[in-house]
């Protein structure tokens, strides 16, 4: 198995590490870093302006496992990718070097013969590392997990290396920490919603658009011209003044429409809305003082009342304000309508 893993050939000292990255404007790949360097600058294929002077320095490493920390770092930077790996950003091989640096020298200070080689390490050896994390960063489990994702890639890069994990730590038993709930870290690790709970919501969120979106979307575009008019635009023509003697006419006709489809006044805080009645009308707002049209106000709001507010996301006020028409307050719910989307309700209503 040992003598089938490597199928790359080792890098020569003369081979320059960032040979297969793109450089920085004015750098000639003659002036970069070569494997036989000690220190390896990785500027040169940082492009942002803003990037750190980072560099790779094997001196910090341990002797016997020097020559293995820098294959791993040019198989990154520059080598062959073994199948299934990306390229990563140099500034993430400068990261991976941390913690290498961590593994190998704690490797190192190990007693044990089979520690002097990777190639000869057991599950029992990545499971004493994993102990040290947990000494070295008891309250950082993320951290903990960063780590042992480093130590895999002397097995994920082996094809590269002259010394390898001989295994993938991630089969040992052990290998990994449990999260609070007793399971093991990791992404999608959330139990799997059931087919019989998760078909019903998303049939009652289409009907939720289907039903109620035309509505919803129709009541925001009025509330807002509603709500920002004389702000944001201009003030509407005004047809009906006291003086063209048809705005007596005009806002009985007006609340007629109310009262004939049943549908609520525009309400504000309990009384009508005069101003939003005075838009849908085209008159003044102060036109509706009056005490004989307040009058007419009356009669209608004793008739058919005054809508009240509903949760703010429906902009019920701005549906009641859309002007006469067909109602459509039998399709979107209220307090007293049966609904899953409002509290103390147990259905929704039926499809239309």
């Amino acid at each position: 198995m040992t003598a089938l893993a490597r199928s790359v050939a080792i890098p020569g000292d003369d081979v320059f590490v960032l040979h297969d990255r793109p450089l920085r404007d004015g750098v000639a790949l003659e002036e970069t870093s070569q494997f036989g360097d000690d220190v390896w600058r990785l500027q040169p294929a940082i492009h942002k302006s803003s990037g750190r002077n980072l560099i790779l320095n094997f001196n910090r490493f341990p002797v016997r496992f020097r020559p293995v920390a820098k294959q791993l770092a040019y198989a990154m930077l520059s080598g062959p990718l073994p199948q299934g790996e990306k390229r990563c950003k140099v500034e993430g091989v400068r990261c991976a070097s941390t913690e290498l640096f961590r593994f190998l020298t704690w490797l190192d200070s190990q007693a044990e013969p089979r520690c002097q080689r990777l190639a000869t390490l057991t599950g029992a050896d990545l499971l004493a590392y994993q102990r040290h994390l947990v000494g070295l960063f008891p309250n950082a489990a993320t951290q903990r997990e960063t780590c042992r994702a480093k130590v895999r890639l002397f097995w994920r890069w082996r094809h590269n290396l002259s010394d390898w994990l001989p295994f993938d730590p991630v089969h040992i038993d052990g290998w990994g920490e449990p999260d609070a709930r007793g399971q093991r870290r990791g992404e999608n690790r959330t139990s799997r919603i059931p087919e019989e709970v998760l078909g019903p919501l998303f049939v009652w969120a289409l009907r939720f658009i289907d039903v109620f979106g035309p509505d919803i979307i129709a009541a925001d575009q009025q509330w807002r011209k509603t709500r920002f008019v004389g702000v944001y635009q201009r003030l509407p023509v005004r047809k009906f003044h006291r003086s063209t003697g048809t705005l007596h006419q005009a806002i009985s006709d007006h609340l007629e429409t109310y009262v004939t489809s049943g549908r609520p006044l525009p309400g504000w805080r309990g009384v009508p809305n005069r101003k939003v009645l005075a838009q849908q009308i085209g008159c003044s707002r102060r036109s509706l003082d009056d005490p004989a049209y307040q009058v007419l106000i009356d009669q209608a709001e004793a008739k058919v009342g005054s809508a009240r507010a509903l949760p703010s996301t429906f902009r019920s006020a701005a549906r009641s304000t859309a002007g006469p028409g067909p109602a459509t307050s039998s399709r979107i719910p209220s307090s007293r309508t049966a609904s899953p989307f409002w509290p103390g309700t147990s259905r929704l209503p039926p499809m239309p």
